[in-house]
Parts: structure tokens; C-alpha cells; sequence
């Protein structure tokens, strides 16, 4: 009877077998790179339960794109970035939002989860809905502390309803939370809504909160144009190039006087004993032009008692200030200490 042991040829062999399978692993594992860097791909299915539509209104997403996706080999992949275009009463126009969803990656280590907070991102005078994608880390921020971010184009309307000109006012303030809340199923509590901006932004963020208490837990202003009526003044007497006074006009008649509900110094006034007025935050750089038209505000807001938060610090009236400050302010929408929380 023959022994069979490691020096048996049909055992050699297969051991030698087993190395050279070993060493393909070895090789496979060290060198392999996934296809589209290891990203996961949802079927229509899952996408469509994932974001709690049927696959009908889905495929209405993509037709018109509201939801920018890949596809291979009938796979979907759904992006963190929507942009979608749509027509809106208000504005009697096609529009555009660009809205970011916290989703998952291996580049951000989550700080919350579960359901995702809302924040309407607004834009300044002389940008639109992209500028936060483009010059911010935005999309981190979200991922980060799990926030929804919605950012909508209103060009260079101040947020307003002009006399003569585009109703953005009411557009923002309640047709976009009604479409985004539909189309995306979003938690529109109050405790779960935020709004901010910056410049011209920050004067819309401010002036929808306080015409809107019940909607916003909080608001945050970075570099806004707070002192909105001397601001007015200052482009109608022909003392700011980068706005004529007819844009006022159109905004406010021919006086360019604006009324009070638009005015936040009156605002702010009349909302500080609110025991349900928003919280607020309001941000502003030393070297900024609106530096001193933000102290009006602050004056204000704390001879009244409103109780807001004031931030200054090294900074103009540009993005490496603002980038830094947004966290800030989601920092603050969320509770967070100011002066101990890091800044990612």
C-alpha cells in the first residue's frame, strides 16, 4: 500500500498549486482597482425607495433633469448633486436650483446621522445658484453634519417682489419650500429648517426668516446687507458702481423707498420679544466694505434685546471668509459651542 506525504508528486503539486493561487490573491489585492473607484450602483428600485417616489415620477427626475445620474449597463447611479430646472408660478419662468444630499462616501466621516436637516443656501448680487458648489466646500459641510442644502437662482433681484420686475420674494420664501418639500420629501419642520447667505444673500436669508418665524429655527447672515435702507441711499446718490440706482427703482419705485417688511433694522425691532422668533447669527469680516452698514444692525438687534450671536473677525467681503463662517453657522444651527468646536 502506498504512503501518500508532502513529497508525493500529486501532493507537490497541489501545493504548489495552492501558492501559485496564493500569490494571484496577493498580486489581485495589491494592485486591483474597483471600476469607478469602488462606487456603488443602485437599480431603479432601490433609487426610487431610497428616495421614497415610484418609479414613474424617477424617470420624470431624470427626463428633465432634476437628477443627474450615470448609466451603465442599466445601472443608475444617483449623484450627491441635483440641478434641476423647473417652471415656477411666481416667477412666471423656467428656473434653477442646485440642491446637495448628504450622501455616502469614503472621503467624510459623518458627524450626525439619521434624517437630514434643511438649509436654503442664497446666493450674492453678483452670483447665482452655483457659487457655493464652486467656491466653498459646501458639499463637505453637508456630508459632514448631514444637512440638506438648497441653493435657488434669483440673479440680481435682492430678493424681492418688484414693482417693476420678478416676485423672487415670495418665491423663496414659499413656492420653493413647497416644491422641494413635495418633490424631495423633505422633514420641513421648523426645528429642522435654516436659512443663510451671504451679501445680497444674507439680507434675503434675514428678510425671509423674519417675514417667515414660523418656518426657520434659525438664520444666519455672513457679511449681509443688514443697514438694507442705507445701503439703498448709498446706490441711489450714484455711490456704488457695481449697481445703478434704476435697479433700486425697479425694486422699490421710483423713490426707491423700501417698505418695512423688507427693511431687516425694522425687522429685528419689531420680532425681538417674539418668544418664537428665529435664532440668529450674524457674521462679518473687519476688512469688509459693509462693515460699518453691520454694526447699524448689531446696535440695533442688541438695544432690543433680540438676543443674536455676533461674529467678526480677519476678513473681506470674499470667499475664504465665507467658506469658514458657513461652517460656523451650521455649527450654530446645530447647537454646537462656537468657541470649542474645531472647524473641519
Amino acid at each position: 500500500m502506498e504512503l501518500i506525504n508532502k513529497d508525493t508528486p500529486q501532493v507537490k503539486e497541489f501545493i504548489s498549486s495552492l501558492d501559485s493561487m496564493l500569490n494571484g490573491i496577493e498580486s489581485i489585492v495589491k494592485h486591483y482597482k474597483p471600476h469607478l473607484n469602488g462606487e456603488r450602483f443602485l437599480s431603479n428600485h432601490e433609487v426610487s425607495k431610497k428616495l421614497n417616489v415610484s418609479l414613474r415620477t424617477l424617470q420624470e427626475w431624470r427626463d428633465t433633469g432634476l437628477i443627474p445620474f450615470i448609466q451603465i449597463k442599466g445601472k443608475i447611479k444617483i449623484m450627491g448633486l441635483f440641478t434641476g430646472n423647473f417652471y415656477s408660478k411666481n416667477l412666471r419662468m423656467t428656473t434653477q436650483i442646485n440642491v446637495i444630499f448628504p450622501d455616502v462616501s469614503n472621503d467624510v466621516t459623518p458627524l450626525y446621522e439619521g434624517t437630514p436637516k434643511v438649509l436654503y443656501l442664497l446666493h450674492g448680487l453678483s452670483g447665482n445658484s452655483d457659487e457655493w458648489t464652486r467656491f466653498s466646500k459646501i458639499e463637505y459641510y453637508a456630508k459632514k453634519y448631514n444637512f440638506i442644502i438648497i441653493m435657488p437662482e434669483v440673479q440680481r433681484s435682492f430678493y424681492t417682489t418688484g414693482k417693476v420686475g420678478i416676485d423672487y420674494f415670495h418665491y423663496v420664501a414659499d413656492e420653493l419650500p413647497a416644491i422641494c418639500g413635495k418633490w424631495f420629501h423633505l422633514d420641513q419642520r421648523r426645528e429642522n429648517t435654516f436659512i443663510a447667505g451671504e451679501s445680497m444673500g444674507g439680507y434675503g436669508a434675514v428678510k425671509i426668516a423674519l417675514n417667515r418665524p414660523e418656518k426657520y429655527e434659525a438664520v444666519a447672515s455672513l457679511s449681509g446687507v443688514l443697514d438694507y435702507v442705507g445701503f439703498t441711499e448709498m446706490v441711489l446718490a450714484g455711490n456704488w458702481e457695481d449697481m445703478s440706482p434704476q435697479e433700486i427703482q425697479s425694486f422699490h419705485g421710483e423713490a426707491g423707498k423700501p417698505e418695512e417688511w423688507e427693511n431687516p433694522l425694522f425687522l429685528v425691532e419689531k420680532l425681538a420679544k417674539d418668544e418664537n422668533r428665529p435664532r440668529l447669527i450674524q457674521f462679518c469680516g473687519t476688512e469688509d466694505f459693509l462693515y460699518e452698514n453691520n454694526q447699524k444692525f448689531r446696535k440695533v438687534a442688541e438695544s432690543n434685546g433680540y438676543g443674536h450671536v455676533y461674529m467678526e473677525g480677519p476678513g473681506d467681503h470674499e470667499w475664504p471668509y465665507w467658506d469658514k463662517m458657513i461652517q460656523r453657522a451650521i455649527q450654530f444651527f446645530l447647537n454646537l459651542d462656537l468657541q470649542t468646536t474645531k472647524l473641519y
